[in-house]
């Protein structure tokens, strides 16, 4: 009777390590995830041909070039210049011109595919 006990004992303890260590383990990720608060993906209302132009035209109008603030600055004259061009090209017919042409091109390359 005695190691009947002592069995259900061994048992027992068993089923309760291995609760605790699957608790464990299941709580681990979640507090990793809450330790950065990483922000939730959402999804774009652009289209990539949209992304894609809008990277064109903003290296059309030479924004890219101050690309190393630090070394350029927000302030100068020069990215000034270049960030209201880029805002003109952005807000004008160039824009739809330009996702026109990017989704021909990317229907030209999904064809030949």
């Amino acid at each position: 009777m005695n190691s009947n006990r002592t069995a259900q004992a061994k048992s027992l303890s068993a089923t309760l390590a291995l609760t605790a260590s699957l608790l464990l383990a299941a709580a681990l990720p979640q507090a990793h995830a809450e330790e950065f608060d990483l922000p939730k993906p959402t999804a774009s209302q652009l289209s990539r041909a949209e992304v894609i132009a809008d990277r064109h035209l903003w290296q059309r109008a030479g924004v890219d070039r101050f690309a190393d603030l630090q070394e350029y600055g927000l302030q100068t004259s020069e990215y000034q210049k270049a960030f209201a061009e880029y805002q003109r090209l952005r807000n004008s017919p160039a824009f739809a011109q330009e996702v026109a042409r990017v989704k021909a091109e990317q229907a030209t390359q999904h064809a030949s595919r």
